[in-house]
Order: C-alpha cells, then sequence, then structure tokens
C-alpha cells in the first residue's frame, strides 16, 4: 500500500536528520539510562502511560519519546495524503515512519538517552527482542507499562478521538477496527507469556482509570462488568462522537456504522448483569426477570434514538399528530409491553413477551422496538382532515443572514459545499466552497506557509485545507490568484456570493424561498376542532402505574 508515497534513501535520510534535531537534543546523555515500554490496543489510553513516563524523567535527564505515529507527520506528503483519506493515510506513511522509528531508538542509545517507547506490544517475540536489544546496548533498566481495557471501551475510542481530532484540526488519526481486534486477542497472550518469561524488570498493569491492578487480572479486568457511571460515560461518549459526524455530515454509511456500534454496545451493556445465572423470578415483585430485560433494554432504545423521557415506571415522549400533541408511553404490564395513547386513551401495542433464553434478549428487544417504531411512525404520519382556512400567502421577506444560512444549507445538500472544518477569529464556520471576506486586513508571514496580505474586504473563495503542527490553514483564490489563511487569526463575514446566487440563480432562490414558507407554516400550524375541545378541557391524566422500575 505505502510503495507510491516510499521515500528515496535520500529523501527519507535528510527528513530523519530533522527528526534527530527535534527529538534528541532536548535530553541528556545519563550514566544509568532507562526505558519505559508502553503496551495496550489502539485507543486503549496507552498514550497517557508515555506521557506520565516523560514526566517522571524530567528532572533525571529527560527523555526521548519514539512514536511512530508522530513521526508520520515528517513525511513530506502527510499532509497531502490526510486530506485525500485521513482514515488510509497511515497505510502510506507506515514504513518510513517505523524505519524513523528504529533509528531513533539506535540514536538515543548510542547517546545513553532515557527512551520512552510508545507501542502496543501485543507480539511477544518482537516485545522480546526490541527488550533484548536494550540489554544489548547497555541499558539496565527496562519496564513495561501495560493497559488492561475492554474491547468495547477501545474500539469506541478509535471512534471519538478520530472524529474529536477531525472536527478540531480538519483531519483525524483513525485504526481500522480490524487492527484494532488483532492487538487486543494478541495482548493477552502476550501478558499470559510474561508471566513465565519474565523479560522486563518491572511490569505494571493498569485498568481503563490508570489504577494499577494485579498481573494475573488483566483479563479478568478487561471482561468485568461496567459500573453504571462507566455506562453512562460509555452512552455519551457515543452521542458526542454522533454529534461530530453529523456536524461534518459524515456518509449516511458512516453514520449507519457507528450508529449500528452504538446499539450493540448499549444492548450488551444493559444486559450484562442479568445474562449469567439470571433467576427466573424478581423475589420482590414476582415478575419475570427476562421481561424485565426486555422491558430495559427497550426503554434505553427509545430514550436514546427517539427522544423518550424516563419515568418512575413508564417512558413516554408527547407526538404531535393530527394537528395536536399527544402523549405517548411504553410501559410493562406483567408480562405485556405496552404502548399507550394517554390523550386518546388509546391502546396502540399490546404485545407478549414469552419466556425465553436470556441470551436471546437482544433480538426480542430489536423486535419489540421496531414494533413500536412502526406504531410511532404511522401516528406522526397521520393528517388532520379539518383544516381551517389559511390566510393568503403573502411574499416572503427574508434577512440578508436568513439567505446566506439557508444557501449554504442548500449549496450542502448539493455537495457544493464541504462541511465545516473551522471557525474564524469571530466565529464564522469556514468550508471549502465558501465566499468569505475580511472585515479586517489580513497578513500571514509565519514562514509555515507562503506569505500573504489581502486587504479589508477581499473577498476569498475557499478551496481547501490543510493543518501543520496543530494549525489549521485554508487554501484559496482573490483575484485569480492563490492565497493561505491561518483561520484562527482572520476576522471575515460571509461573501456576497450566496446573496447574488440568491438574486440570480432561479433554482436556489426556489429552494430557500420554500423552506422559508414550509417554516411559516408550521408556525401557523392549523388547530382542528377537536384539538381545541381537548385543549379546552385538559383534564388531569393519571400517572401510569407499574411495579417495574427502569
Amino acid at each position: 500500500m505505502d510503495n507510491q508515497y516510499r521515500l528515496s534513501d535520500e529523501e527519507h535520510q535528510q527528513v530523519f536528520e530533522k527528526i534527530k534535531k527535534d527529538f534528541l537534543n532536548n535530553s541528556l546523555s545519563v550514566v544509568n539510562p532507562k526505558v519505559v515500554i508502553t503496551g495496550g490496543q489502539p485507543a486503549s489510553g496507552k498514550g497517557k502511560l508515555a506521557r506520565d513516563a516523560i514526566d517522571e524523567f524530567k528532572d533525571k535527564g529527560g527523555s526521548v519519546i519514539i512514536d511512530p505515529d508522530q513521526l508520520r507527520s515528517y513525511h513530506p506528503k502527510y499532509d497531502h495524503l490526510q486530506n485525500l483519506d485521513d482514515k488510509t493515510s497511515a497505510g502510506y506513511t507506515h514504513h518510513d515512519a517505523k524505519k524513523w522509528s528504529l533509528e531513533l531508538i539506535e540514536e538515543a542509545t548510542a547517546h545513553k538517552k532515557n527512551i520512552v517507547l510508545d507501542q502496543t506490544s501485543a507480539d511477544f517475540d518482537t516485545l522480546k527482542n526490541t527488550v533484548q536489544n536494550f540489554r544489548d546496548k547497555g541499558y539496565k533498566s527496562v519496564e513495561l507499562k501495560i493497559m488492561s481495557v475492554p474491547e468495547m471501551a477501545s474500539r469506541q475510542g478509535i471512534y471519538h478521538r478520530y472524529e474529536m481530532e477531525k472536527s478540531l484540526y480538519g483531519t483525524g488519526r483513525f485504526v481500522n477496527v480490524d487492527v484494532h481486534n488483532e492487538i487486543y486477542n494478541k495482548l493477552e497472550k502476550t501478558v499470559e507469556r510474561l508471566k513465565d518469561e519474565q523479560i522486563v524488570d518491572k511490569l505494571t498493569v493498569y485498568d481503563r482509570h490508570y489504577k494499577t491492578i494485579e498481573q494475573k487480572d488483566f483479563t479478568l479486568e478487561r471482561n468485568r462488568e461496567f459500573t453504571d457511571q462507566e455506562r453512562q460515560q460509555h452512552e455519551y461518549k457515543w452521542f458526542k462522537v454522533i454529534e461530530a459526524m453529523e456536524t461534518r455530515f459524515a456518509p449516511l454509511t458512516e453514520l449507519e456504522i457507528v450508529r449500528g456500534l452504538q446499539e450493540n454496545d448499549r444492548l450488551k451493556l444493559n444486559n450484562q448483569k442479568l445474562v449469567n445465572e439470571l433467576p427466573p423470578v424478581d423475589i420482590k415483585t414476582g415478575e419475570r426477570m427476562d421481561i424485565q430485560v426486555v422491558t430495559n433494554q427497550t426503554s434505553n432504545l427509545l430514550v436514546a434514538k427517539d427522544g423518550f423521557e424516563k419515568h418512575d415506571g413508564y417512558v413516554s415522549k408527547n407526538i404531535k399528530s393530527e394537528g395536536q400533541e399527544n402523549l405517548i408511553l411504553m410501559r410493562q404490564n406483567r408480562d405485556h409491553i405496552e404502548l399507550i395513547n394517554v390523550t386518546k386513551n388509546e391502546l396502540l401495542l399490546d404485545t407478549k413477551i414469552d419466556k425465553h433464553d436470556p441470551k436471546e434478549a437482544e433480538k426480542i428487544t430489536l423486535d419489540t422496538y421496531q414494533k413500536i417504531k412502526d406504531q410511532i411512525i404511522g401516528l406522526e404520519n397521520k393528517v388532520t382532515l379539518e383544516i381551517q382556512p389559511q390566510e393568503p400567502t403573502k411574499d416572503i421577506t427574508l434577512s440578508r443572514d436568513q439567505i446566506i444560512n439557508d444557501v449554504r444549507v442548500h449549496l450542502k445538500t448539493e455537495g457544493k459545499l464541504g462541511a465545516d472544518f473551522a471557525k474564524s477569529a469571530n466565529g464564522v464556520a469556514v468550508a471549502r466552497g465558501d465566499y468569505i471576506k475580511l472585515t479586517e486586513a489580513y497578513s500571514q508571514k509565519d514562514g509555515l506557509f507562503k506569505s500573504t496580505e489581502l486587504p479589508k474586504g477581499a473577498e476569498v473563495r475557499i478551496t481547501g485545507h490543510t493543518s501543520k503542527k496543530g494549525e489549521t490553514y485554508a487554501t484559496g483564490t482573490y483575484n485569480n490568484r492563490e492565497v493561505e489563511l491561518k483561520i484562527r487569526n482572520v476576522q471575515a463575514s460571509y461573501g456576497d456570493q450566496y446573496q447574488k446566487q440568491y438574486e440570480t440563480n432561479p433554482k436556489v432562490k426556489q429552494a430557500v424561498d420554500q423552506k422559508a414558507t414550509a417554516q411559516q407554516n408550521n408556525l401557523k400550524a392549523p388547530v382542528t376542532p377537536k384539538a381545541q375541545e381537548l385543549s379546552a378541557s385538559t383534564p388531569k391524566q393519571d400517572k401510569p402505574s407499574s411495579r417495574m422500575k427502569f
């Protein structure tokens, strides 16, 4: 995969000379140098172990951090590859990054430097050879710090880290899930072999919260049940991942994959406590435990995916149907799950949960959830038959800001405008294809890119973006010449081109006006006589009851 972008020997060495200056000049040679090696699957949190080790060496001569992920950014084509596809760029730079890390180890050991080697340590034989290499170079202290983290948590961490980096810098670091799973499985074998072959001087195992645990508990901690707080944190991180993906207009296929992972995790976590040795009946309530599992999981899906609210014994949501609000609730009634329209005193669904193996709870939950979802969709799609006469349609008058916002949304749906990748100093979101108008003169002479001088009022067409050392730069054109802008230093507003497109492009104007008309109609939604009657009476509704606790 990486042959196309593999550097020549001369180019590789030129880059390595710069790496040596950046990585070797910040530490001292010491009489008894030490090595700290990290271990753990991708996104398990081993990066913090490396940072902690660096801090420990600060007053002991400093250290050299060796991490192929850091070194790959020195590849001349790295930014270009990241912008093309940040999920595959690592494969193209792997050869040189790996080689630089080995060469940096040789340089650091030759100069007797303390070393922090940040890696997965998944393959025992490779780890053993690495440790022996340090021994041969005179290193008498080699410590291994390894993370014991559940597969579910680190897999989620891959997506969370990627989306957070992408929202901040425009690109992110992604690890293929198959690679993650392979490393996860190999680590357990490595830890087992470390019990018999003590190749390091000190081995410390950390749990997901960075607390030390016994080496013998490595697998036990990985398989430990999540606490209630850990479940909540796990769900919240999925929420942040999906929120970031929706903000950047991620492809629907990517969103569906992540939502599927979220749903699978949710079901596994909610079922975790009850799958093994599940008692058939709750002693306190007399209710079957298998239906409690299905009820809990179905409720959690409705809350997470459909906006239902949790109450004591039921979940509920107000749904607009036939021009009026309807209070809909889902509850357990003995061995049945019921969906009720409280407003109309109507039973929408009554499904019996037969006795089943607890391991089948996930499938039954999904079937039940889909039945409820079908009822909700049918309810939402009902239209009122009695409509009050509407006022004649008036010409729509939109503000400049509303026109700009709606035109940008239309262009994004048409694929003519990319996802927002950064914000200017005054908070203007910028995307590929945008027109931005400078409200202050702009000058850039920082040496990272060619210098740019732009007057106040210059309207720049954004053509792309790149990042360097954590800074996001936009590339664009102004007066037929290319320019580059460090986005966080730019004071700007959106350009006049959006107003012009609205005024001169009939298709754009039609789309914007239709959206505005629909919004106005929603604000003036017709009220049926039946709804008026119910609104006038508004009888107090009894709180639904059940012995079931959510």
